[in-house]
C-alpha cells in the first residue's frame, strides 16, 4: 500500500503561524508604548509640579519684599513726602503678585491631581 501526502495546505499554515508572531510582536509593541506614554505623562507632571513650586517660592518672596516696600511708602506718605500715586502703584504691584502666586497654586493642584490620576488603577484621559 502506498501514502502520497500532499502539502496541500502548508503555506497557509504557515502563513497562520506568521500572523500569529505579528500579532504578538504588535501587541508587545503597544505595551511598550503604552508604558512609555505613561512615563512621558508622568515625567511631565512632576515637572509641571517642581515648576509651580519654584514660582510659588518665588512670587512668596516677591510679596514679602513688595510688603515691606509698602510699608515704607505709607510711612513716607504719612510724612508728605510721597505722593499717593506711587503707593497705589505698590499696592497694585502687591496685588499682581498675589493673583500670580494664586495660579502658581492652582498648576501645583492640577499637576498633582494628575500624578493622583496617573498613580490610580483606573484609565482617566486627560
Amino acid at each position: 500500500m502506498l501514502t502520497l501526502s500532499l502539502p496541500i495546505y502548508r503555506k497557509k499554515i504557515s502563513s497562520k503561524i506568521k500572523q500569529a508572531d505579528y500579532l504578538k510582536n504588535g501587541a508587545a509593541m503597544q505595551q511598550e508604548e503604552t508604558s512609555n506614554l505613561l512615563t512621558l505623562q508622568w515625567a511631565s507632571a512632576i515637572r509641571d509640579w517642581e515648576e509651580s513650586e519654584r514660582l510659588l517660592n518665588l512670587y512668596e518672596a516677591q510679596i514679602i519684599l513688595v510688603e515691606q516696600q509698602l510699608q515704607i511708602m505709607e510711612t513716607t506718605y504719612a510724612g508728605g513726602n510721597l505722593a499717593l500715586a506711587e503707593v497705589l502703584q505698590t499696592q497694585q504691584l502687591l496685588l499682581e503678585y498675589r493673583g500670580k502666586k494664586l495660579n502658581a497654586l492652582y498648576q501645583q493642584h492640577q499637576s498633582l491631581a494628575k500624578l493622583d490620576a496617573l498613580h490610580s488603577p483606573s484609565p482617566i484621559n486627560f
